[in-house]
């Protein structure tokens, strides 16, 4: 990138241009209203297409926006370069609109929500021996989906509706959704509106101060966007109503009271030094949190993120759900690295694995939790092309015989997934699942399995977070490709990605308790035969 963002910058020295991975932004303080700007602004367009082109990286257009804060644009779209006032770079909400932060703020607590449901439902559905996987994903999994908002969009911002603001709005959020499935994965309740305010400021805690150590959005919020203000200060960049935020902490020992304190905060680590004051601050101001029964050594190991350690603790989950409960008064987590008792069970050797992301793509897991979470991913896409009036079928084979097939005298044989408009002649998009977190192994698998067959097929890789990745290498992710190829519009594709994201997620956690299960028997038949093929 660096070699183009130089010849960028020598061709358009009006424009201070950055770059970020595979961004690139480009600003100049002319007005958009000024004719001369637009095309400036439609020529930069244009030219990194080219540029980008000569090596291999392809543009995408659909993605350009020339933003700005005028009431009005120029209307100059002669070169499909579209004008907007509120837009997304990098994944972040870029607006002077208040309602368009609202907007974005309220998408990403519908993703949180539908992770902490899946949860919630593991624990109705499987029962007690879920608990610390249901409550290691809330941590993981749910609760840090929204990090990278909070460090870019500031949390004093109005609702639309006058009333509060957006932390106000995520504490809401806190006592109504995030506590609530907590204290349903340890089937307890609390129906007092300031005991549930205490209940989720606990929940933050580390766990030797009775807490579960989860990062709660109003721990954190305040730290992540004051945390990135320190680093942009190194620049020489100030954000602009900076004090608002500082000012949320006027309580707390320690905390910075403007900019020149905030500069002195360690730049290493400036959000974790921030929320270790903020929660030293809640502990020290709420005494009843200090009362903890179990010890907090046995709680850390048994909600570690690593599924191996919670086979080693007690079969009895009623009691080890109850040891959870009476420690936060009605659990830490940390990563840990180990083996796979399945994997190596199966290869007769010691095979490594980190975190449970390992347990949803463990390749010598049995049972049909993988398949059904293939399936509901499918069946999500079908879904949503039908709607769109797109015709779709699942599960067709593509054998010699088939008009595809390049090499009809050729052995090769392979099932599409979902095959698009399958009664239309010419060559058919087909739509290829799969869930893993090897993104390239995965792509090229798929591409070497169709290479005999004459289809324009796409890879669909989603990984354990439910993310779903790019279809080449260098391209858009999946289901922006469909856009690309007229399967689909913008709306419907926001609406297939929330939908892969659900099913995933719902499927993901019953093959995780699949694996905790095998993976308890892989090590009871190990020590039977005198093995300790899992490292302590």
């Amino acid at each position: 990138m660096f070699p183009l963002l130089t010849q960028l910058r020598g061709e358009f020295p009006d424009f201070t241009v950055r770059g970020y991975q595979d961004d690139v932004s480009a600003s100049i303080p002319s007005p958009l209203q000024d004719y001369e700007t637009g095309r400036k602004a439609n020529s930069f367009v244009s030219r990194s297409e080219q540029l980008f082109a000569s090596v291999g990286m392809p543009l995408n257009r659909s993605k350009c926006a020339v933003a700005h804060r005028e009431s009005r644009d120029d209307n100059n779209a002669s070169d499909q370069v579209t004008r907007a006032q509120s837009f997304k770079l990098v994944g972040i909400p870029i607006s002077v609109s208040s309602a368009f932060h609202v907007e974005c703020c309220t998408k990403i607590l519908k993703k949180v929500k539908a992770v902490l449901d899946a949860a919630k439902e593991l624990c109705r559905e499987i029962g007690s021996k879920a608990t610390a996987v249901a409550l290691t994903i809330v941590r993981v999994s749910a609760l840090t989906i929204p990090i990278h908002f909070y460090r870019n969009v500031l949390p004093t911002i109005k609702s639309t509706t006058g009333q509060g603001n957006l932390l106000g709005k995520t504490a809401v959020f806190e006592r109504q959704c995030i506590a609530p499935a907590v204290l349903d994965i340890l089937q307890d309740k609390i129906t007092d509106a300031e005991e549930m305010k205490k209940f989720c400021r606990r929940l933050g805690l580390p766990v030797h101060a009775g807490g579960l150590g989860l990062p709660m959005p109003l721990d954190v919020w305040a730290p992540a966007y004051l945390g990135a203000s320190r680093h942009l200060l190194e620049f020489g960049l100030s954000r602009p109503d900076l004090d608002k935020v500082l000012a949320l902490g006027a309580n707390v020992k320690d905390w910075p009271k403007d900019e020149a304190a905030l500069k002195a905060v360690g730049k290493d680590k400036p959000q974790h030094e921030l929320v270790c004051l903020l929660k030293e601050h809640n502990f020290n101001t709420n005494p009843a949190v200090k009362d903890s029964v179990v010890a907090p050594n046995i709680i850390s190991a048994m909600l570690k993120s690593d599924p191996v350690s919670v086979t080693r603790q007690s079969n009895r989950h009623e009691v080890d759900r109850a040891m959870i409960a009476d420690h936060l008064g009605r659990p830490a987590f940390s990563d840990a690295a180990g083996v796979c008792p399945i994997c190596s069970e199966k290869h007769s050797r010691t095979v490594a694995m980190k975190g449970w992301s390992h347990a949803v793509v463990c390749p010598c897991l049995r049972g049909d939790a993988k398949v059904q979470r293939h399936d509901a991913i499918r069946d999500e896409v079908i879904r949503t092309l039908k709607e769109e009036g797109v015709a779709a079928r699942p599960e067709r084979w593509l054998t010699p015989k088939s008009a595809e097939a390049k090499h009809p005298l050729r052995p090769y044989r392979v099932r599409m997934d979902v095959e698009v408009r399958p009664d239309e002649g010419g060559v058919k998009p087909v739509i290829d699942i799969v869930c893993s977190d090897y993104v390239s192994d995965a792509r090229a698998d798929k591409v070497k399995q169709y290479q005999h067959f004459n289809v324009d097929m796409v890879p669909a890789v989603v990984s354990s977070s439910g993310r779903c990745a790019p279809w080449k290498a260098g391209g858009v992710p999946w289901p922006e490709r469909l856009v690309e190829m007229k399967l689909l519009d913008n709306a419907a594709k926001d609406r297939l990605v929330d939908r892969v994201f659900v099913a995933n997620w719902k499927w993901q956690c019953r093959a995780i308790v699949d694996w905790l299960t095998q993976a308890q028997a892989a090590r009871e038949r190990a020590a039977a035969a005198g093995q300790d093929i899992v490292s302590e």
